[in-house]
């Protein structure tokens, strides 16, 4: 989502990723598969992984579409009483607060 990997890009090694992150590689190959069942990355056998065109907007509308984990976290807070004044003075408050 940042850019910090281009479109194009290749990933880390799941070995190299597993060993900087302190985490089990196959922990590692399923979130790459993940990545992949989603469409923002691509598996080239014998070269890598690297991520796919239009990655960042495949994310972005994973996240914000109906079925995103934003909107699911809206639904579920709205459904809890929380206005939209109120959701939207928060989401203000954290953006102003985390720069």
């Amino acid at each position: 989502m940042t850019g910090l990997i281009s479109e194009g890009e290749q990933l880390p090694s799941v070995r190299m990723l597993s060993i900087s992150l302190g985490i089990n590689p196959n922990t590692v190959q399923k979130a790459y598969l993940e990545l992949e069942r989603e469409g923002v990355s691509l598996s080239v056998p014998g070269k890598g992984c690297f991520v796919s065109k239009g990655a960042r907007q495949r994310l972005k509308e994973s996240c914000l579409g109906e079925d995103g984990a934003f909107s699911k976290l809206v639904r579920e807070l709205k459904a809890s009483g929380f206005s939209v004044d109120e959701l939207s003075c928060a989401i203000k408050s954290i953006f102003e607060n985390d720069q």
